[in-house]
Parts: C-alpha cells; structure tokens; sequence
C-alpha cells in the first residue's frame, strides 16, 4: 500500500522503525511571517540529521509528524528534512485545541461558531490535493483536547471534522488529549460513534503519562491504539516507568502489544511552547526539545529487564505502526 509523505507516495513495506509522533520542527508561523530571518533553519536542520544519522543504525526509517495547521507545521521545512536525512517524513493535517476568545465562550452564543463542515473539508483537501499550495499531501489527521477548555462546543466540532476527514479519505486519525482525565475515551467515544470512524483507525495519544494503565486497558479493548508517546519527558514519567507499564499491560494480556505505539513527543527546534524561546531548557525540566533517542538507546534495557523482548519491541515499532498507517484491522 502507498502512503503519501511529504517527499511523495511511498510503500508502508519499506516504511522501516517508525515513530508515531514526533513534532520535527515547532515555529510560531505568525512571528515567522513578521520576521523571516528570526530562525535558523540551517542550523536546526543539520542538527535532525545529526539526530537521524544516529538512529539509523536501529533501524528508523520513518517519522509520522502530528504538527497541524496551527501548531508551527511547514511542509517545505519538512521536506527538506525529509531529503537530508533520506527518512519517512508524514505530514499531518487537523485543527489543535487552541481556544480563542470567540471559540471559548461559544456555549453561551446562540449559533455555532465552528462549522465541522467547512473545516472537514478543508482538512480533505491537504489529504487529497495537499498543503500550502504544493502537492505535497498529508499522511493523517490530528485532533485535541485538553484539561484547560476539555470538550467545549469548539473542540468537540474540531474532533468531528478530524473524524470526518478521516471517514472520507482512509485515514487514520491521532490525537492529542489528558489522560488524568482520561479524555482519550471521549476522544474514542465521538470519533466511533458520531463520526464513524473505524476503532483500529485511531490512535490516542499521551495515554501512558499518568501510570492509569486501567485507562489504557480500556481504550484498547474498545479497538483503538495507545501511544506511549512521551517518552525521555522526564519530568512527565520516566524511560524505565513507561517499560514497567508496558510490562504490566502485557502481563496481563500478551496481546495488548498489538495496540501500542511508541514515540517522545519530542522536537528539535521550537519557539511555539516554550515561552517563544528558541533556547533549550534545562533536559530536567524540558518539556518538549529533544533528539528521539530514548526508544531505541534505553528503553529495550528496560523491557527486557522487565521481561518484554526484541519480538515485542518489533511489533511496537514496526508492526503496529504499518498496520495503524494503512488502517488494517488486527487479524489474531
């Protein structure tokens, strides 16, 4: 099967290690308008291919990029990324939960302010005919809540459009939501059931921060994929509690190894969530930077300390990721 990255159709066979969501590079697209020379993109990009050619030797050969329209994406940074390093790039398309004024207090207005349709169309289109004026299309959809605004109006009418989008077109759908408040089930809840998208076609993300592996058990056996996706943020959980939790999912069904995907969260250059600050942080308190090395250089200690082994590993990092990017059901 082809699937589109940003440097054209490219056969999930040859799709290699994948990592599921990886943010390449963040930049506030309205301070690069206002100032075009404010980022060095040279420099940041020779630092993703010192980070790729690192990870080449186990075997990466794929990045699925969850940076939406509003949320620092350019596909031509991306492509350009994509032909330096000689890896799987895939672009996503989507609206993130940001909450203007004008979206926020929408319960109390007496007409909807986010027309599902409009933005399910939209979203179609840089899936069939691409973004930003090239023909570069995206791979998937994203959609997201979180604790600050939950599932206002707005942000249910985005995750409709998410789902939408991916009904039409075949996608797969990832999200970003809290897991304290486990709002991955909702996410499930709406995309299944009011938006018909398949179960084995969604992926909710950042379900592993929090330790609920309760939480996680149930996504899974609603049919839907997991992400331990935040892996090396440490002052979020560390490498080897996210192996403890991976073993603990498995003692109690070996066959839950199929639902999971595996990634950081990380990137290698942001001004957008880090106080618009292009600076690294101390790797103590960072939430985002980072090098996408933790997957392959740490955690497989871990999981085999723990009793998960290289087959399990695979499946993570290879099987699954295949099977979720083509939207192929699980066949026991």
């Amino acid at each position: 099967m082809l699937v589109n990255s940003v440097t054209g159709p490219v056969d999930t066979s040859t799709l290699g290690r994948t990592l599921t969501h990886e943010h390449v590079f963040v930049i506030n697209r309205d301070l690069a308008f206002a100032f075009p020379d404010r980022v060095p993109v040279d420099a940041e990009l020779e630092k993703f291919k010192n980070a790729i050619e690192r990870l080449k030797p186990y075997g990466l050969g794929t990045i699925m990029d969850p940076s939406m329209i509003d949320y620092g994406r350019d596909v031509l940074l991306l492509k350009r990324a994509s032909e330096m390093t000689g890896i799987n790039i895939l672009a996503c398309t989507g609206k993130y939960f940001t909450e203007y004024p004008w979206y926020r207090f929408v319960r109390e207005r007496p007409y909807p302010c986010v027309d599902e349709d409009i933005l399910a169309d939209l979203f179609i289109r840089e899936l069939t005919q691409g973004i930003q004026g090239t023909d570069i299309k995206a791979a998937f959809v994203k959609c997201a809540t979180d604790d600050a605004y939950g599932f206002s109006t707005s942000n249910i009418a985005f995750i409709k459009a998410a789902g939408k989008a991916a009904r039409e077109t075949g996608r797969p759908v990832s999200t970003h939501g809290s897991c304290y408040s486990r709002q991955g089930l909702e996410q499930q809840r709406i995309l299944v059931e009011e938006a018909g998208v398949k179960p084995h076609c969604i992926c909710l993300g950042h379900c592993f921060a929090g330790g609920d592996m309760e939480y996680v058990e149930e996504i899974i056996k609603k049919g839907s994929y997991v992400g331990a996706d935040q892996m090396g943020i440490t002052n979020i959980r560390s490498v080897e509690n996210y192996a403890k939790d991976i073993a603990k999912l498995l003692r109690k069904d070996k066959n839950y190894v199929d639902y999971i995907l595996l990634s950081h969260d990380a990137t290698i250059y942001s001004d957008f969530g880090l106080s618009l600050s292009s600076r690294r942080c101390d790797p103590e308190k960072n939430t985002l930077l980072g090098d996408f090395h933790q997957i392959f250089e740490e955690l497989p200690a871990f999981l085999e300390k723990e009793g998960v082994g290289q087959e399990e590993f695979d499946k993570m990092t290879i099987d699954n990721p295949r099977r979720y990017i083509e939207c192929r059901p699980l066949e026991h």
